[in-house]
């Protein structure tokens, strides 16, 4: 009974995933807008501050959102700023080509700003999955890029705010998913031990 309790009062990782990826795709459509030039880093704040925000309204709670919107404002334009400076600073040319293309540069942007994202839950695992969640998802928004045009599908003017859109909609989807994963396994761990002081 009280297994099924713990697990009423939390979400599905479905859930995660749809709270995410609609948090990070509309603060990717508003940072399309906007992000320009020097404009850009203040919005991968937007996209990310919001998309936090989502994260944290999923776990059913105003304090976390706030501090996950806080991570992500200030995480991901931070590792877009890391991406910058290794690829004018010239950092990017000692590795191999074929490691970029493989791996590609936002990867690095997305691991740091789902590390940071992990940081307001106080666990290294959370960091991690999250870390890993992000730089794949970004992977996969640069493939996206790459294989479409959203300047033939979309006018010039709304071609940024449909690419920034998606990839925010990736990117909140992987880290919904991961985020959704941990909060299952926590439930899981806290309906065992629950059980386990009840048979005691």
């Amino acid at each position: 009974m009280q297994e099924q309790k713990v697990a009423i009062k939390r979400r599905g990782i479905a859930t995660f995933i749809l709270w995410g990826a609609v948090g990070f795709g509309i603060g990717g459509a508003i940072a399309g807008t906007i992000a320009v030039d020097a404009a850009i880093f203040l919005g991968f704040a937007i996209m990310a501050g919001i998309g936090g925000m989502s994260l944290g309204l999923a776990l059913k709670s105003w304090q976390m959102a706030g501090f996950l919107a806080l991570a992500g404002a200030v995480g991901f334009p931070f590792g877009f700023f890391i991406c910058v400076f290794i690829g004018l600073g010239g950092l990017g040319e000692m590795l191999p080509d074929l490691f970029w293309r493989i791996l590609g540069i936002n990867t690095i942007a997305g691991a740091v700003g789902g590390a940071a994202l992990g940081l307001p839950l106080n666990s290294g695992k959370a960091a991690g999955f999250l870390a890993l969640a992000g730089a794949i998802a970004l992977r996969i928004a640069e493939q996206i890029q790459e294989v479409i045009d959203f300047g033939l599908i979309t006018p010039q003017l709304l071609s940024g705010v449909t690419q920034l859109a998606i990839w925010g909609v990736v990117l909140g989807a992987l880290l919904g998913t991961a985020l959704g994963y941990l909060e299952k396994r926590r439930g899981h761990i806290e309906s065992v031990q629950t059980g386990y002081k009840e048979q005691v």
